[in-house]
């Protein structure tokens, strides 16, 4: 992490403290990072230690799962600044955060409430579900549908806000979107009415496996994941972890 230099034949010693120590909150990580590393808490980890970097700062990562962040861990860490990774759900420990004497902020704190309570910063999975109506409504199509997924939805998940976005967008030119509901009859077996012309996928981990099936008189979209059988759409979650760190 930066703290210790090692090396051949010298004793170890404590590094030079750097300008600013930012403390990066994973409370809702259950996995190690480096077995993620095309997922969303491993991107922005890595956007907030590259801007770490342009300004000699130093990063510690705090998995909260396994250390309780108190004012006095903060103190001892002599953080600078915080910033809680998706922390929905940890209301004690965003409340400390918020209430110690450091700048701290949320990256993809969706939930309404919280949203106005804390300092957040979210992408704009509203504004991506409008591109994608505009995708669709380029190419003429009139019943669009949006794959669900396995789970329900949640006002604190990203797939929420990214329906909410297409939804309204495709309401406001008088459009009504089915649902797809991946739990009640799996995609692969679904029998997908041949009114619908256009299939929004909210996670596109599955659009290249279902473009064959699905694909062929249909316009196919997906989002969050990249694909390479269909037009799709991924978070520059680099550039918001290093938004982060400037904010």
């Amino acid at each position: 992490d930066g703290v210790l230099i090692r090396r051949n034949g010298a004793p170890t010693i404590v590094a030079a403290r750097r300008n600013k120590i930012v403390g990066v909150l994973l409370p809702n990580m259950k996995r190690e990072l480096t077995l993620a590393q095309s997922g969303a808490h491993y991107l922005t980890v890595s956007g907030i230690l590259d801007e770490c970097n342009k300004h000699d700062y130093h990063m510690i990562i705090i998995n909260t799962r396994d250390k309780k962040l108190t004012p006095e861990l903060i103190r001892e860490l002599g953080v600078s600044g915080l910033i809680a990774l998706y922390p929905y759900g940890h209301d004690e420990l965003l409340q400390t955060a918020q209430a110690s004497a450091v700048p701290s902020i949320c990256v993809n704190l969706l939930d309404r409430n919280d949203i106005k309570q804390y300092n957040c910063l979210n992408f704009d999975y509203v504004a991506a579900g409008r591109m994608v109506w505009e995708y669709f409504k380029k190419r003429n199509c009139s019943n669009p549908a949006f794959y669900l997924g396995n789970q329900p939805f949640r006002e604190h998940q990203h797939r929420y806000w990214i329906f909410e976005g297409f939804k309204n967008a495709a309401a406001s030119d008088g459009v009504n979107v089915q649902v797809i509901d991946a739990v009640e009859c799996g995609m692969a077996k679904a029998e997908i009415p041949e009114e619908i012309d256009s299939i929004f996928f909210g996670e596109s981990r599955e659009l290249d496996e279902y473009c064959s099936i699905y694909g062929k008189d249909r316009e196919l979209f997906g989002f969050f994941y990249p694909s390479t059988a269909a037009p799709s759409f991924v978070i520059d979650y680099l550039e918001i972890g290093r938004k982060a760190v400037l904010s």
